[in-house]
């Protein structure tokens, strides 16, 4: 498993691997795209008059993002099929699910989660409430409006491109003549969002998981492998 695929049906799921990493594809997409914007922008501040330069960054942010709105569809793809994997292997949630105050407590303690996290709530109360059939749909719904918003960025990011053609889109975007960086927040929080509540759930669904197999709890590893550690440190073997 790696650090925020879900383990659902007591087995190994290949599309739970491959929907963790389409969602870590996302945010890798998201950040270029933002991050190919400030060397736009860093290109105009510094004054070089390279408006072809600019155009460049921008036109690489628009691939980003475009890929990104790929990335979101086969998201959303993978959860379909996944849903279908847990009807065709009649999955059943755990009775394991009514120790989630023992379970969060157990987390807290060892800091796997922060104090006060709503994505931990949010994921808790869903789980409780409906399964992880109710919060996959959830993601499901989730990334759906995430792509919708991320359909008028893009549509933002080739305004922007005009304007740096022109090497005047640091004046536009500072001034709000394009409403690029309330449409970017709206996208991007809503994804940090879904992210976190998405690696809240792989650990709720990875410790029933173990508890289902009796193996080790995500704290009791954790515990012990901070004590190796500091054996090892202090020389104790």
């Amino acid at each position: 498993m790696g650090g925020k695929n879900h383990q659902p049906c007591r087995k190994y799921i290949p599309e739970s691997t491959m929907l963790s990493k389409v969602t870590s594809d996302i945010l890798v997409e998201l950040e270029m795209a933002n991050s190919l914007l400030e060397d736009a922008l860093l290109t105009e501040i510094h004054g070089n008059g390279d408006s072809q330069q600019e155009k460049y960054y921008m036109e690489g942010a628009i691939e980003h993002l475009i890929a990104t709105d790929n990335r979101l569809g086969k998201a959303i793809d993978c959860i379909d099929h996944l849903l279908a994997k847990m009807e065709r292997l009649n999955f059943q949630d755990t009775a394991e699910l009514d120790q989630m105050i023992e379970l969060e407590n157990a987390f807290l303690a060892q800091r796997i989660i922060p104090e006060r996290c709503s994505a931990w709530k949010g994921a808790i109360t869903t789980i409780e409430e409906g399964g992880f059939r109710k919060i996959f749909y959830q993601f499901h719904s989730s990334l759906e409006e995430i792509k919708e918003d991320l359909g008028v960025l893009i549509e933002v990011f080739y305004e922007c491109q005009k304007y740096a053609t022109e090497g005047s889109l640091l004046q536009a975007i500072e001034s709000n003549e394009i409403p690029l960086r309330q449409n970017f927040v709206r996208v991007y929080v809503a994804y940090l969002n879904f992210s976190a509540t998405f690696a809240c759930s792989s650990i709720i669904s990875t410790e029933l998981y173990l508890k289902t197999q009796g193996y080790p709890s995500l704290a009791e590893s954790l515990i012990s492998s901070k004590e190796k550690l500091l054996k090892a440190s202090s020389g104790i073997y």
